[in-house]
């Protein structure tokens, strides 16, 4: 899909379902979007969208896969959702707050993926920041003691906003 694609996907989708649209846009953050995720998100964030949101994202076309305990959004669908999750500072605050704690016990690959996704949506200059994680990735890598770090990076690192 291309970004332009991505683009007009998301926005036919926040037409035809503007409650899941949001709750799409604020969970963006994630790398893996659980059930319980969503709920809690919605929950404290928007309050006034039922549950049915929930539902309707789950399904959507903006889903790349899906099994009962998470899904994934399509890459290009992330891209455009996180763009416009950053036009909003303070929420995407928020939403980074809600989401660490609920992948505190998360496998540190994944809280680190969702941490460099944030550092670089993020309007703060955190750019040295970002270089020490991604230095403590390649130091660890350099060691062979995490042979799965390297196919974690090589996966994860394109899928990066571009300041990361």
């Amino acid at each position: 899909m291309t970004p332009e694609g991505a683009g007009k996907l998301v926005e036919a989708f926040a037409q035809d379902a503007p409650g899941a649209y949001q709750l799409a846009r604020l969970v963006s953050l994630a790398v893996s979007i659980e059930r319980e995720l969503l709920r809690k998100v919605r929950l404290a964030l928007l309050p006034e969208v039922d549950a049915g949101a929930e539902a309707d994202l789950w399904f959507s076309p903006l889903v790349e896969t899906q099994s009962p305990l998470a899904l994934v959004f399509v890459p290009e669908v992330a891209d455009e959702l996180r763009a416009r999750l950053k036009r909003d500072q303070p929420l995407l605050k928020a939403v980074w707050e809600l989401l660490a704690e609920f992948h505190r016990n998360a496998p540190p690959a994944l809280c680190l993926e969702e941490e460099l996704t944030w550092l670089a949506l993020s309007d703060t200059d955190n750019v040295d920041l970002i270089e020490r994680r991604l230095q403590s990735v390649m130091a660890t890598m350099a060691t062979g003691t995490r042979p799965g770090l390297a196919r974690w990076a090589g996966r994860a690192l394109p899928a990066l906003p571009e300041k990361a």
